[in-house]
């Protein structure tokens, strides 16, 4: 394999890349930036192509965290890993080869981060994050029902088909080779349930709190009646305690439990889903009880977490009178328009919030954040009075 390796277009641009690394500061990239040079160092080391002193030193010297929040980026982006439940008839699969090539490419991380990690005394297990990718790869099907098997993964892997070797992940797949095979492999599928693993506490607050590792929550969720009513009992206790810090995705899943959603109104246009119902209107109060003075309307500060797909705090101000939505961007992330009910900003305030104001009101209303990479976030919220 080695004159072949050598010879490849592939090794090629690995080492092209892994001269590109040299001398780049690996603690200052973002977790996205991060995963691609994990990578390019993972490629190598899959493949024995030694990893220039500067880049391996670079790569140890970074921090657990630094790899907690490449590993969260990671899971979170498995969203877009859509397996076909059939093949297409034309046998033309690009939404199968994608997910296999970013599996592929995840399985570098993994060789990268466990080759820094170890030696310092961390198994890639005790890591959070970690554990919320390897419960998404236990509960994905790379064969499709079993109609697709290891030789159709490593025709999808294209160049990176020189990574397939004994002992990778693709290994695992079945060798579907002869029609019959695929059809007991098939039935074999969808006859054994995959296991998963229950989310830990911390894994549920930042779910509730942040929107995090939603993929995994609410799979768990869906998998077990007792962990789901657990989790709509933490989500409405956030309110309660009068915290009021519930993520929009939280309040999306509660939304859609069994008994939450709201009868339309009558005469009402049919809504294109249901909303998000939030119970934080305050009622109006009187400002001394022995004095005759007019009311005065309180405030509730809810937090929402984070928008997905986009790097976006939000929060969500509401009086009887109005609703005020103030979203914080990550830094290097460009917003184009906010939207909230009939209000539209195209740009931040002085204080470099972007904040729109609508009156309060019990019909929906639409939000919507669009950036300027062309990425947007869509719900429908409606707001409601507290308790």
């Amino acid at each position: 394999m080695g004159s072949d390796l050598e010879s490849s277009p592939f090794h090629r641009q690995l080492l092209a890349a892994l001269d590109g690394l040299r001398g780049l500061a690996l603690a200052d990239l973002g977790p996205a930036a991060l995963l691609v040079a994990l990578t390019v160092v993972g490629d190598a080391i899959r493949l024995g192509v030694e990893v220039p002193s500067p880049v391996m030193r670079a790569a140890e010297a970074l921090p657990n965290d630094a790899f907690r929040a490449a590993f969260l980026a990671l899971y979170e982006e498995t969203a877009t890993w859509a397996l076909p439940v059939e093949p297409d008839t034309t046998g033309d699969l690009p939404d199968f080869a994608w997910a296999v090539r970013r599996r592929d490419e995840a399985e570098s991380v993994i060789v990268a981060a466990r080759r820094v990690l170890v030696p310092r005394g961390t198994l890639l297990e005790e890591l959070e994050e970690v554990r919320a990718f390897d419960a998404f790869l236990m509960l994905s099907d790379f064969t499709c029902g079993g109609r697709l098997g290891r030789t159709d993964a490593e025709r999808a892997m294209g160049e990176r088909g020189l990574l397939a070797t004994p002992g990778s992940w693709v290994e695992a797949l079945p060798d579907l080779e002869r029609a019959e095979e695929r059809i007991a492999e098939a039935e074999k599928t969808t006859s054994e349930p995959l296991p998963f693993a229950m989310p830990s506490d911390a894994s549920v607050d930042a779910y509730v709190t942040q929107g995090r590792l939603a993929a995994w929550i609410e799979g768990a969720a869906r998998r077990s009646p007792a962990f789901a009513e657990e989790l709509e009992a933490m989500i409405d206790a956030s309110f309660a305690a009068g915290a009021m810090v519930v993520s929009l995705r939280a309040l999306r899943w509660l939304s859609g439990r069994p008994g939450r959603s709201r009868a339309s109104k009558p005469g009402a246009a049919p809504a294109k889903r249901p909303s998000v119902r939030i119970t934080a209107v305050p009622p109006a109060a009187l400002a001394a009880a022995d004095r005759n003075e007019a009311l005065v309307a309180p405030q509730r500060t809810v937090h929402l977490g984070a928008l997905d797909p986009l790097d976006v705090e939000a929060s969500l101000t509401v009086s009887v009178e109005t609703a005020t939505l103030q979203l914080f961007p990550a830094r290097g992330l460009d917003l184009a328009r906010v939207q909230l009910g009939s209000a539209v900003i195209h740009a931040p305030d002085a204080e470099g919030i972007w904040r729109v104001k609508v009156p309060t009101t019990d019909q929906p209303l639409d939000l919507r954040v669009q950036a300027c990479d062309g990425r947007v976030f869509e719900e429908i919220i409606e707001l409601g009075p507290e308790g």
